[in-house]
Order: C-alpha cells, then sequence, then structure tokens
C-alpha cells in the first residue's frame, strides 16, 4: 500500500510538471503572438498613411498604360510597411489565440487533477481525483 501510495504521488507530481512546463511554454506563445499582432498593425497602419501622404507621379507609356512612381521615398516605405505588417499582424493573431487556448486548456487540466492522502483515525488511504 505504500509503495503505491508512493508511486501514485510520483506519477502525479510528474503530471503537474507536465502542465506547469506545457503553461509556461504556451504563455510565451501566446504574449509572442500579442506582439507580433500589435507589432503588425502598426506596421500597417503606419505604412498606410505613408502610402496615402506620399508624392504620387503618374506617367504613361507609348500605349497608355500608366504607371505612379513616388518621389520621395515615403510611398516606397509605406508599401515595404504593408509588406511586412500584414503578415505580421496575421501570424500574431494565430500565435495568439493558439497559445491562449492552450494555457486555458492545461490551467484546466492542472486544476482538475487532485490527489489527497487521508491520514484519519477512521479512514486510511488515498484519493485520486479528476475533474471535468
Amino acid at each position: 500500500m505504500c509503495f503505491q501510495l508512493a508511486m501514485n504521488s510520483q506519477v502525479l507530481q510528474t503530471q503537474n510538471d507536465l502542465y506547469q512546463r506545457k503553461i509556461a511554454k504556451f504563455t510565451k506563445m501566446r504574449n509572442a503572438g500579442i506582439g507580433l499582432g500589435i507589432g503588425g498593425v502598426v506596421l500597417t497602419a503606419a505604412g498606410i498613411v505613408m502610402i496615402s501622404q506620399a508624392n504620387w507621379h503618374q506617367t504613361t507609356d507609348e500605349y497608355g498604360n500608366a504607371t505612379y512612381n513616388s518621389s520621395d521615398g515615403a510611398g516606397v516605405a509605406g508599401v515595404f510597411s504593408l509588406i511586412v505588417g500584414i503578415p505580421m499582424a496575421a501570424s500574431g493573431i494565430v500565435l495568439g489565440t493558439i497559445g491562449s487556448s492552450k494555457v486555458n486548456y492545461y490551467r484546466q487540466k492542472l486544476n482538475g487533477l487532485s490527489f489527497k492522502v487521508n491520514y484519519s483515525n477512521n479512514i486510511k488511504g488515498f484519493t485520486l481525483a479528476y475533474k471535468f
């Protein structure tokens, strides 16, 4: 009985450590996703502002095709900000959502698993419970 009690306690402790490590890992993932998302939104907004405020010149070739050029470089920087900002925001949203979901999942598993040892006069033994 004592050996089995120690073994179950050790298994439960290992399971709790695993859940705590996963919570720490997915918390980092969630925080990185939040940072990427915010950074991507800021870059996208800055790119839109730079594109709208750039000096654009329209030129046409001999076939009548119009091309737009920016003479001050703000348009090019704005396009670059959009090219970088939109994927950053999208990946940040995905990472933040997955990380948050997994953190909540493993916190629920960690809180749902309990192990109690009873050493009263009438009842001696242990209880292993999983709440779901």
